[in-house]
């Protein structure tokens, strides 16, 4: 990074970022045990969809299964708002394995414990709210593969830091209502910056 990053407000105190690395979050190869079993009940799927529907467990740092009862999971349901468990609530770390594509609607809205966000490359929609009310959410990275952001996927949460890697993925300011200042990085040329025309002037190119 060349240079202090415009700030995006949306009305809080000022925060200064982590500074931001290079290359894009990095996904165990190997899922821990617990979820590599075939018959794991703390995960309920749609054996249709081949999406997760809920965690039914009570581990606070999940890494989600690519495959249980021999069906290969390519994403998260839409999660109806206010039915998530009090434990699923309190989780405070995830990590979604590569072949996920989506995540769904209200997914992890209402998840105030949670900190810490993984992606892999292979992640194309977030969706509506996807992330809303996670207040210790602080940095957030898009892999060059998101293609789109639903409203509201970050409304009210901690999130400070917004790395975009892909140039032609476009957010609405929307995505980040409730956020208060928040420090929106991408490549140069990005078309996310032109979801922010009065305050994003400066385009910051991150390392590749």
């Amino acid at each position: 990074i060349e240079e202090a990053p415009e700030v995006i407000e949306a009305g809080a105190e000022e925060t200064e970022p982590a500074a931001i690395s290079g290359g894009a979050a990095r996904v165990p190869a190997v899922l821990p045990a617990y979820a590599e079993k075939e018959n794991d009940e703390d995960w309920k799927i749609s054996r249709k969809k081949g999406l997760v529907v809920r965690y039914q467990g009570r581990e606070k740092r999940l890494v989600y299964p690519a495959q249980v009862d021999s069906v290969r999971l390519t994403g998260i349901a839409d999660a109806k708002k206010g039915k998530k468990s009090k434990a699923f609530r309190k989780i405070t770390e995830v990590a979604i394995p590569m072949g996920y594509t989506s995540i769904g609607d209200y997914a992890f809205a209402g998840c105030k414990e949670l900190r810490i966000v993984k992606l892999p490359s292979t992640i194309r929609t977030i969706g509506k709210n996807a992330f809303a009310g996670c207040k210790k959410l602080r940095k957030v990275e898009l892999p060059e593969s998101v293609k789109f952001v639903g409203k509201g996927a970050f409304r009210d949460s901690g999130v400070k830091s917004l790395v975009v890697r892909g140039r032609k993925l476009r957010i609405k300011k929307n995505a980040i209502k409730g956020c208060g200042k928040v420090y929106v990085y991408a490549p140069f040329g990005a078309e996310t910056f032109k979801s922010f025309p009065k305050k994003a002037r400066s385009i910051i190119e991150m390392d590749e």
